[in-house]
C-alpha cells in the first residue's frame, strides 16, 4: 500500500472520529472539543517526523519525510477543513455559543478557508503564516473560559479579552513560522 493511500484512509479515520466523538458521545461539550483535535491529528498522522511520532520506531508510511510531500499537505489542510467545519457545525447546530463568539469563529473560519485556497492555487506552505489556524485554539478558548468563569457572557465583553486575543495570536503566528516557514 502506498502512502497516498495510508494517508487517505488516516483522513477518512480522523474524518469518523471527529463525527463519533462530537455527535454520539455524551461527554462534554468542552471535553468533546479538547479530544477531537489530538485525537484526530494523531490518527491522521502517525509517522515519524510529525507530532508524538517524530521520535519513535513505529513508521505507518515507507517515506522517512512525509511532511515534506505536497500530497501530504494536501490532505493535511483538508482534513483540517473537514474537521474544524465539523466543530463548528456542531456549535452552530446545538447553540452552544453566542451571536457575538460564533461571529468571531466565523471571520477566523473563513479567513483560514481563504488561505486554504490561496494555498491550493500556489503551492506555497508559507501562506499560513498569514492565514493561520485561529479557531483550533480559539473554539477551546471560548469553551474553558465558558467552563470556569460563570459571569463569561462573550469573549468581546471578557475582561481579559485583549490578552487572550493578543497571547492566541502570537501563539500561532509562531507555530505557523515553525511549521510552514522553511
Amino acid at each position: 500500500m502506498n502512502d497516498v493511500v495510508r494517508l487517505s484512509i488516516f483522513s477518512f479515520i480522523r474524518t469518523i472520529v471527529v463525527i463519533f466523538i462530537l455527535f454520539y458521545t455524551n461527554l462534554p461539550t468542552l471535553l468533546k472539543l479538547v479530544l477531537a483535535w489530538p485525537i484526530a491529528d494523531v490518527l491522521e498522522f502517525c509517522q515519524p517526523n510529525h507530532g508524538i511520532f517524530s521520535h519513535s520506531k513505529y513508521n505507518f508510511y515507507n517515506s522517512k519525510n512525509m511532511c515534506k510531500h505536497k500530497f501530504y499537505h494536501i490532505y493535511d489542510k483538508i482534513s483540517d477543513t473537514i474537521t474544524i467545519t465539523l466543530i463548528i457545525y456542531y456549535i452552530y447546530s446545538n447553540n452552544l455559543v453566542n451571536s457575538k463568539d460564533l461571529s468571531i469563529i466565523l471571520f477566523f473560519y473563513i479567513y483560514r478557508i481563504i488561505g486554504t485556497i490561496i494555498y491550493f492555487l500556489i503551492r506555497n506552505r508559507k501562506v499560513f503564516i498569514f492565514f493561520p489556524d485561529i479557531n483550533s485554539l480559539l473554539v477551546l478558548i471560548i469553551f474553558t473560559l465558558k467552563y470556569f468563569y460563570k459571569d463569561y457572557t462573550d469573549l468581546l465583553n471578557f475582561k481579559y479579552r485583549y490578552l487572550v486575543i493578543i497571547l492566541l495570536l502570537l501563539f500561532k503566528f509562531c507555530q505557523e513560522i515553525m511549521l510552514h516557514g522553511n
